[in-house]
């Protein structure tokens, strides 16, 4: 069986590689075709309608070159990757704001706990102690007094001890203000 030597060529068309000499040939073609597109354009009426067409349509067909196409320059467009890194950087600058905020709120909470709870194991009543935190440390109050005035109650404990001494704890919506005591005679 004899071998050739040298390239193959072999024709436009064939099994083989056909797809690559198929692309080759319509890129050629779709090339070479925007040539052959410009064409003469006629205006004429039928039927009291305006008619445009390659071929005249009637004897009174014109030819017909249109108006060229106004030219708008484009706007300055905004740079909106731009505003989208501002946008986010300004939002990122919020967030980490509002985050400290509530640390530091978090912090001032964690700390008045602990100075109430330090407040509990001595049996004392401090200002921020709720009304059972007072109740759980003073037990129940000889009396009480009870003012609402613009939405905020105020309320007034009174404590009597066996020696004539007194203890008066004043709440603003439930949560300790102050606190006054006499001593006894």
């Amino acid at each position: 069986m004899p071998t050739q030597s040298g390239p193959i060529i072999r024709p436009l068309f064939d099994l083989r590689g056909r797809m690559f000499r198929f692309s080759l040939a319509a890129t050629l073609f779709l090339a070479l075709l925007p040539f052959g597109a410009s064409a003469e354009v006629f205006r004429c009426q039928k039927d009291g309608t305006t008619v445009f067409g390659d071929k005249p349509c009637a004897d009174d067909a014109q030819a017909y070159t249109p108006k060229p196409l106004q030219v708008v320059p484009a706007t300055k467009v905004p740079d909106l990757a731009k505003q989208y890194d501002q946008r986010i950087s300004k939002e990122t600058q919020e967030r980490d704001k509002a985050n400290e905020a509530w640390n530091k709120e978090h912090r001032a909470q964690k700390k008045q706990a602990e100075v109430i709870r330090n407040a509990r194991v001595e049996g004392k009543v401090i200002a921020g102690m709720d009304q059972e935190q007072v109740r759980s440390i003073l037990g129940k109050p000889y009396s009480t007094s009870h003012n609402e005035n613009l939405g905020v109650v105020r309320e007034g404990w009174t404590y009597k001890y066996p020696d004539g001494s007194r203890t008066v704890v004043y709440f603003k919506d439930g949560v300790v203000t102050n606190t006054s005591s006499k001593q006894g005679k």
